[in-house]
């Protein structure tokens, strides 16, 4: 069984049972529409077809899709646990197909490490599950550090981009400098009021 086979087979197997439990999701949206998901690591393809009670998943097709959704595996999984501001994933094609295909992911509890197990076993998806959770929160903690790092770096090596101490002293420079001139503009009314038409 290949990785592609696998994660169809436990995405259409999460997705269904979802879908007995609440008939009146957003499959019935979904009903004529394919919807593609490109992983760009590992490189793999699914295609999920939608039907009015019930969602089947390829991992080959040769037809169009409506939407591609698009990016690594651990981006696609974040989606899949219902995180899809940030998560990094592309949307190309019908806007609207692919928000009612995230909006039913949000919805449902997909057990990967279950799936994984028909292939390495319990212990071995249990500690492979560990693996990417942990792969997951070292690449937060990377992404973080390393723009503290950058911002601190422009900030104070390169000093290409202010503090923000600096910025909040510049605002308030300019909201005194606005002051001034509207005091300035109106006394210069009043000046002009005093003088009458020339």
């Amino acid at each position: 069984m290949t990785p592609a086979t696998l994660f169809a087979a436990t995405l259409e197997t999460a997705l269904n049972r979802y879908l007995a439990l609440d008939p009146d999701a957003a499959a019935a949206v979904l009903d004529g529409r394919v919807i593609r998901i490109d992983c760009t690591a590992p490189v793999f393809s699914l295609w999920i077809f939608g039907a009015a009670d019930r969602l089947q998943v390829l991992d080959s097709y040769d037809g169009e899709a409506d939407v591609a959704l698009i990016g690594s595996i651990t981006e696609l999984a974040a989606v899949g646990r219902g995180q899809v501001q940030g998560s990094g994933v592309e949307i190309r094609g019908d806007i609207g197909v692919g928000q009612q295909f995230q909006s039913l992911l949000r919805s449902v509890q997909v057990d990967w490490e279950e799936g994984l197990s028909r292939l390495v076993g319990d212990v071995g998806a249990h500690q492979i599950g560990n693996f990417v959770r942990g792969l997951g929160a070292w690449g937060a903690q990377a992404a973080d550090s390393l723009q503290r790092q950058v911002a601190e770096y422009l900030q104070q090596e390169s000093e290409h981009l202010p503090s923000q101490d600096e910025v909040n002293d510049f605002l308030d420079q300019v909201d005194r400098l606005r002051s001034d001139v509207d005091r300035i503009e109106a006394r210069l009314r009043r000046l002009a009021d005093r003088q009458g038409p020339a």
